[in-house]
């Protein structure tokens, strides 16, 4: 799993984060997903999420999207 902590994913051309996959794991604390041009964290087939103290503001659609059989946030 990876642990990210503090960061800012700022104005991208598509998703601030995104997990895929039975393989994709994150664990995110204190950071902020903002003014992404899709979503702030995509999380779809079968990955999954830990979001803690973060903040999804103001991107182009969703802050975060979960999809697909398995996937957690």
């Amino acid at each position: 799993m990876a642990k990210i902590e503090q960061c800012r994913f700022l104005d991208n051309y598509w998703d601030g984060l995104a997990l895929f996959g039975l393989a994709g794991s994150a664990h995110v604390k204190d950071s902020v997903f903002q003014g992404n041009a899709d979503h702030g964290v995509d999380v779809w087939g079968g990955a999954k999420l830990v979001l803690e103290s973060s903040k999804c503001e103001r991107n182009s659609k969703s802050g975060i999207v979960v999809s697909g059989v398995k996937s957690l946030a």
